[in-house]
């Protein structure tokens, strides 16, 4: 499968990349796809034949999960609590 988002769609909504962190994030990004194609299946949505304000959704949560993920320092979660 092709992941929903590219690199360049990452770099546009966040930085540009190194090319360790490109490599990294190609990953991440197929992953991504592949979780949300997965739970749309799950609910009956077919993701290969979508119009533009879905990709477009598609694109923006995919890199949202994996700009969250390569925030995420090695040796604690993603999410910091605060009182």
């Amino acid at each position: 499968m092709e992941p929903f988002a590219t690199i360049e769609d990452l770099q546009k909504r966040w930085r540009a990349l190194s090319p360790s962190e490109a490599e990294t994030a190609a990953t991440k990004l197929l992953y991504a796809s592949a979780i949300i194609a997965n739970e749309g299946r799950r609910s009956g949505i077919d993701f290969t034949d979508v119009d533009e304000t879905t990709g477009i959704i598609l694109v923006s949560v995919v890199c949202d999960m994996v700009k969250r993920a390569m925030n995420a320092e090695a040796d604690s979660a993603p999410v910091k609590q605060m009182s």
